[in-house]
C-alpha cells in the first residue's frame, strides 16, 4: 500500500434549499489519499452551513457514488431505506442537540433504521471529528451555523468516476424515527491541486513515565509544522508542543520522519493527536492515538465508569488484535455491535441511565472478557 499526491480539493458543485432545511454554501478540502491496488481512498474535510432551527438536533450524512445515488432522495424526501443505504459509501450520524458553546458529537451507531446487515457508520475511531461555529457571521447568512467534519474517508475504485453525491437528513429525536428536514443530492467533485501533508504513519508508545510520538509524512506542501495535542480522561484537548516541518520551505515529496517525547506520569489513559498547520494557518487533524497510564496493567480499561453523561471510553489490552464487541443491556438486548474492530480504543456515547455489559472477544485467540458499565445521569 502506498500514498501519493493527487487532487487537493473537492468543490461542492450544487447547493440546496428546502423550507427551513437549507445548506447555504460549503466546501471540502482534501487532506490525504491512499492508493491500494485497484482503489483510491480520498480523505477530506467537509464544511457546510446549516440552518439554525430546533429540527436539526440530530442529523445524518450519507454518501454514494453519483452513479449509485438513489433518485428518490431529493429535497423533503423521507430518510433513506435499508436497500438504499446498502450501496452507500459513507454514513455519518451526529448528535447536534447542543447549545453554545457545547460542540456536537459523532455517534457510533446509526439509528435511522434497523437494517440487516447493520449500517456501518464512520466514527471517531476512524479519525472523524466535528466542529460547530455558532452564527459566525461574515459570509455566512444570519440564522446559520457552520459545521466542519474532519477526516471523512471515501474509498473509490480507481477506474470509477470520483463524482460523489451526499444526502443530509435531520430529526428532532435521538430515535431518528422521523425525518424533520432532508435535502439532496449535493455533489462533490475533485478539482485538483497539491495535498498539504500526507501522514502515512502515526503511533504513540509509553516507556515508563515517558511517551513518544512517532509519525511519518510522504508529501508536504505549504507545511509549517505540527501541533502536539493531548487529552486526559474527559478533559479538553490541549496543545503541549509544536514541531517544525523538516520540509525545506514547507515543500517535500520525500519521506520525512518525526519524533516527539514528553514526560507523562499520568496514572490514567492519555490521548494524542497531531494538528498539521499550513503557512496559511489552516489546520488538519490526524487520527487519535492513546496510551495507558504509567504503571497501568495491560488489561482493558473502561472509563469513566460510572459515567454521568452517557459517554464511556474503552482502551484495549492490545494494538493489533481483531475484536468482536457487544454492548448489552441488563435485559439481554444488544445495544451496539462492532465486528472486526482493530483500533486500540473505542468511544461509546448516547447511552441512557442503567447497567450494561461490554463483551469483548479476541477473534484471533478466542479470549473473552466481560466488563460492567454503569450510566448514572
Amino acid at each position: 500500500m502506498k500514498k501519493i499526491l493527487l487532487s487537493g480539493f473537492f468543490a461542492i458543485t450544487s447547493l440546496l434549499t428546502f423550507a427551513q432545511c437549507e445548506i447555504a454554501g460549503g466546501s471540502t478540502t482534501q487532506v490525504g489519499t491512499i492508493v491500494n491496488g485497484d482503489s483510491t481512498t480520498y480523505i477530506f474535510d467537509l464544511t457546510f452551513n446549516l440552518a439554525d432551527n430546533g429540527g436539526n438536533k440530530y442529523f445524518n450524512l450519507d454518501m454514494w457514488l453519483s452513479a449509485d445515488y438513489p433518485a428518490a432522495l431529493s429535497n423533503g424526501a423521507l430518510k433513506p431505506t435499508c436497500a438504499q443505504l446498502a450501496t452507500s459509501l459513507v454514513n455519518i450520524s451526529v448528535n447536534n442537540d447542543v447549545t453554545n458553546p457545547a460542540q456536537p458529537t459523532i455517534l457510533s451507531t446509526f439509528d435511522g433504521a434497523v437494517c440487516v446487515p447493520a449500517v456501518d457508520v464512520a466514527t471517531t475511531a476512524d479519525g472523524l471529528t466535528i466542529e460547530k461555529f455558532y452564527n459566525p457571521g461574515g459570509s455566512v447568512p444570519a440564522g446559520y451555523d457552520t459545521y466542519v467534519i474532519h477526516n471523512i474517508s471515501v474509498k473509490i475504485l480507481t477506474a470509477t468516476s470520483t463524482s460523489v453525491n451526499f444526502f443530509i437528513w435531520s430529526t428532532q429525536s435521538s430515535s431518528q424515527a422521523v425525518a424533520h428536514c432532508s435535502y439532496g443530492p449535493v455533489s462533490l467533485q475533485p478539482t485538483g491541486g497539491p495535498l498539504p501533508v500526507t501522514i502515512s504513519a502515526f503511533n504513540a508508545v509509553r516507556n515508563n513515565n515517558n511517551v513518544s510520538l512517532v509519525w511519518e509524512t510522504i508529501g508536504e506542501h505549504n507545511a509549517k509544522g505540527f501541533e502536539i495535542q493531548r487529552k486526559s480522561g474527559t478533559g479538553n484537548w490541549q496543545t503541549v508542543a509544536f514541531v517544525n516541518t523538516k520540509a525545506p520551505g514547507g515543500q517535500s515529496s520525500l519521506t520525512l520522519n518525526y519524533t516527539y517525547t514528553e514526560t507523562n506520569s499520568s496514572k490514567g489513559a492519555t490521548f494524542y493527536r497531531l494538528r498539521q498547520v499550513d503557512f496559511d494557518s489552516h489546520g488538519r487533524y490526524s487520527e487519535i492515538r492513546s496510551v495507558r497510564g504509567d504503571g497501568q496493567a495491560g488489561k482493558t480499561i473502561v472509563y469513566p465508569n460510572p459515567s454521568v453523561d452517557g459517554k464511556v471510553n474503552v482502551l484495549f489490552d492490545g494494538l493489533n488484535a481483531k475484536r468482536s464487541i457487544l454492548l448489552v443491556d441488563m435485559n439481554g438486548r444488544t445495544i451496539q455491535h462492532w465486528n472486526n474492530f482493530t483500533a486500540n480504543s473505542l468511544h461509546i456515547e448516547n447511552l441512557t441511565t442503567g447497567f450494561y455489559r461490554l463483551q469483548i472477544s479476541n477473534m484471533e485467540t478466542g479470549e473473552q472478557s466481560v466488563h460492567k458499565v454503569v450510566i448514572a445521569k
